[in-house]
Order: structure tokens, then C-alpha cells, then sequence
């Protein structure tokens, strides 16, 4: 992915994210990913004034529902990581790819590399104990002449792959 498209502000698709580097890639084959815990979150949104007076709301905010999968991934080093993946869920493989979503991992690749990028573009999973975690990245752009800049780390990738290929599993499941 280009480093401009990482400025853009419009947030990131499952399929989007994907888009890494083949050394991310191949390095994410060798991670073992284990669905660890689904939740289930409802989020109050804002509608846009214009809609809401389409559909005659007198109310301004919806109840959207998303599911936060929690992974644990391990590498052949023996390290062990927590990656987080909010999205809205859908049956439909393809739908599912083209929905937006925030995404965290503990591993210092996504804080220095991914978690600046992320958190402008709205794809940054975001909660007290991440912030605190993330810190200065969430504000200081990394030199992206010093370093690689990328929307995801091969933690991330290894499980937006895992479930690319457990779509009926986790529709099951949610």
C-alpha cells in the first residue's frame, strides 16, 4: 500500500488491511492463531442530520451492533501476542471483507509501525487499557524514512487470514 493512502482519512476494509508487504506476508505463516474470546459490543452512533430527516428519527443516534474477536497469536520464537478485531458482522464472505474495521495488537511491530496510521484513518481499536499501552505512538507520526510504515503487522494479518478461512465457523458462533 502506498504510504498516501495510508493518510487518507476514510477508515480501512478488512481486505484493505491486508494489503502488507509479501515479508509481512510470508512471516505470518509461521504464527499459530488461536480465537481466544468473541464479545459482543453496541455501540450508540450518530446519524447524519440529512438521514435522519429522510426516515423522519427524532432521534439522532442508533444502536449498532459489532463483534470483537480476541486472538492469541504465537510465534515459533515462542512470543505470544493478543491481536483485537471489531467489526460488524455479516454471513456473507465477501460483505464481510468489504466491511470496515479497528484492529489492535500488543507486539511492538504494530505500535511503532501501524498504531499512528491506523488511529488517523478511524481503524484503530481503541480502548483505556490500549491507549495507555500505546501512548506516544497514538500521537507522534513515525519518520517514515526510518521506518517501515504498514497498516498492519503479521500478527494482525495472520488472523484477519485465520478468519478468512473460518468465515462458517465464526457465523456460527456469533
Amino acid at each position: 500500500m502506498a504510504l498516501f493512502n495510508l493518510f487518507s482519512r476514510s477508515p480501512l476494509t478488512l481486505r484493505e488491511l491486508v494489503n502488507v508487504d509479501e515479508g509481512r506476508k510470508e512471516r505470518s505463516l509461521s504464527q499459530s492463531v488461536t480465537l481466544d474470546k468473541i464479545y459482543h459490543k453496541i455501540r450508540k452512533e450518530t446519524v447524519w442530520d440529512r438521514i435522519k430527516s429522510i426516515f423522519k428519527r427524532s432521534n439522532s443516534t442508533l444502536n449498532m451492533y459489532y463483534v470483537v474477536l480476541r486472538f492469541n497469536v504465537s510465534s515459533s520464537s515462542g512470543n505470544m501476542y493478543t491481536v483485537l478485531i471489531e467489526f460488524q458482522p455479516n454471513p456473507d464472505l465477501n460483505s464481510l471483507m468489504s466491511n470496515k474495521v479497528k484492529v489492535y495488537c500488543e507486539c511492538p511491530s504494530f505500535k511503532y509501525h501501524s498504531a499512528y496510521y491506523l488511529n488517523k484513518r478511524g481503524n484503530l481499536y481503541r480502548s483505556s487499557s490500549t491507549d495507555i499501552e500505546l501512548d506516544k505512538a497514538l500521537t507522534e507520526a513515525p519518520d517514515p524514512k526510518k521506518t517501515h510504515v504498514s497498516p498492519c503487522c503479521k500478527h494482525v494479518f495472520a488472523c484477519i487470514s485465520w478468519i478468512d478461512k473460518n468465515i462458517d465457523y465464526l457465523i456460527r458462533n456469533i
